[in-house]
């Protein structure tokens, strides 16, 4: 049972190329460091799949949901590097995989004792990467120690129960896809069958604009299947 609480690039070269070696954060040092680093593991290992949205019954989960059709494919980027945690998401229309929703590229991290997911510019056209899930070696030719962090897209993750964390953006600086003067905000419950969640773009004083999702979406992981 999930519970509500809480962010494109030029064509790659044709050949992949070794990516380099970053540089690595100081081993966590006291016991809540300790724990914010476990989850950290728990959050990409709930995080990485392919998901799509259920229909919500009225009043499911305390709450009207938003029942727009979407699929979410997470993919793990340079998992040959196991103490970093970097994510490609991809939103799509279920019906037509061509049909790009949103385009996310995130960077997990440890602050102290915080988990965090940081969201990083793209750097180019993100059209070029649609699909990118889809290679062995996603953003194969991509440094992402030149990649650079979006203004205020820090999402704050705490754990609820073992298997289930929740999490939200900071604060509302973050720029999202919405018109100039506007912020997105991204709500985040994350289990191991079933994620809910939430993105909207609101003005300076909370409120929603134009027509985005009326509420969170309740997303099915979907059972893995080769690329």
């Amino acid at each position: 049972m999930l519970i509500l609480a809480g962010t494109l690039l030029t064509a790659c070269a044709a050949t992949e190329t070794a990516r380099p070696q970053a540089v690595k954060p100081p081993p966590p040092a006291t016991l809540e460091e300790v724990q914010a680093q476990r989850w950290l593991g728990l959050i990409a290992w709930l995080l990485e799949g392919e998901f799509e949205t259920m229909v919500q019954p009225p009043g499911f989960m305390l709450g009207d949901g938003d029942n727009t059709p979407m699929r979410l494919r997470v993919a793990r980027l340079w998992p040959e590097h196991p103490e970093e945690y970097w994510f490609y998401l991809e939103y799509v229309d279920p019906k037509d995989d061509s049909r790009v929703i949103r385009q996310r590229l995130t960077h997990g991290v440890r602050e102290g004792s915080r988990a965090l997911l940081i969201d990083y510019a793209f750097p180019a056209d993100p059209k070029t990467f649609v699909g990118e899930w889809r290679k062995p070696h996603p953003f194969a030719s991509v440094d992402p120690l030149k990649l650079k962090p979006l203004p205020g897209c820090r999402t704050f993750f705490i754990v609820q129960h073992d298997a289930i964390v929740g999490g939200g953006t900071e604060t509302d600086d973050c720029r999202g896809d919405g018109p100039e003067g506007t912020h997105e905000h991204a709500d985040w419950f994350l289990g191991s069958t079933h994620m809910r969640h939430f993105f909207r773009q609101l003005d300076r004083d909370g409120k929603p604009v134009g027509d985005g999702l009326t509420g969170p979406m309740q997303f099915t992981k979907l059972p893995p299947k080769p690329r």
